[in-house]
């Protein structure tokens, strides 16, 4: 008995947390934008002293902005659609494919056994969050 498709997405999840893998679910360069807008603008009124001011302020603006918007990717994968865990699960497939595997436990296992494997299985979950869901990764490492 292969591998359950929910039991594959639940590897992957803990694999990304233990990776700290996380995804911005709005553009993060808009944060960077509040930041450098407001500093510049602060060093026009003020000078040199308004650079440090507009630069704390639109710091603390674009903390304000992105609060809510980076999430980890265990989430995302818990949170997929049908179609698309079982595009992860077809290419973890492929990944162990002549390897017999009976239950998630197993698998987890044989992920951590294995530097290679963990880069493989990496590989796959990138693969979905960035081509598939088109979500920029952030690597938490």
């Amino acid at each position: 008995m292969p591998v359950d498709v929910n039991e594959v997405v639940a590897v992957c999840a803990d694999l990304a947390d233990e990776k700290n893998l996380r995804v911005t679910v709005q553009e993060a360069l808009k944060g960077g934008l509040i930041a450098g807008a407001t500093t510049v603008a602060g060093g026009l009124l003020l000078g040199p002293v308004g650079f440090a001011v507009g630069g704390a302020v639109g710091g603390a603006a674009a903390y304000a902005n992105a609060q809510g918007k980076f999430k980890p990717v265990s989430t995302v994968l818990k949170e997929m659609e049908p179609e698309k865990k079982k595009i992860l699960y077809d290419r973890v497939q492929r990944i162990i494919s002549g390897i017999t595997i009976e239950d998630g436990i197993a698998l987890l296992a044989l992920i951590h056994s294995s530097e290679s494997m963990q880069a493989k299985f990496m590989g796959a979950i990138k693969f979905l969050v960035q081509d598939q869901l088109k979500m920029e990764l952030i690597d938490g490492l």
